[in-house]
């Protein structure tokens, strides 16, 4: 099955700043979007380590897996991938005082045959 990937993200009236990130593979199949917490130090920040991190890892675990993963594997994987990108994020805030409180949303999807697992 081919999957087409498009992004387009927008700040918004209420700021100037942007911090919304996407990180897309398509190879892997896996589209990820945050959105830094506006009225928060470094929002934009947060959202592109979360975009980042979770692109990379789970496009890294796909291509060592393959097309043999089971949907159950590949849910637990975003788990890991998506507490993972948490704790990198908790410890920038905590040690770097620009980034103090810093946060996103964040929802990730991967197209696994028929199949759509997301992660939130």
């Amino acid at each position: 099955m081919h999957y087409t990937f498009h992004s387009r993200t927008d700040p918004g009236r209420a700021r100037d700043n942007n911090e919304d990130a996407v990180a897309i593979d398509e190879a892997s199949r896996v589209g990820v979007l945050a959105d830094g917490m506006g009225g928060y130090n470094a929002g934009e920040i947060a959202s592109g380590m979360a975009t980042a991190f979770i692109k990379s890892e789970m496009a890294r675990w796909l291509s060592e897996t393959g097309k043999h993963a089971k949907v159950k594997e590949i849910r637990r994987a975003l788990e890991i991938c998506v507490d993972n990108a948490n704790r990198s994020i908790f410890n920038a805030s905590g040690s770097n005082p620009q980034y103090a409180g810093m946060g996103t949303t964040l929802v990730v999807g991967v197209f696994h045959e028929n199949t759509l697992i997301l992660g939130h």
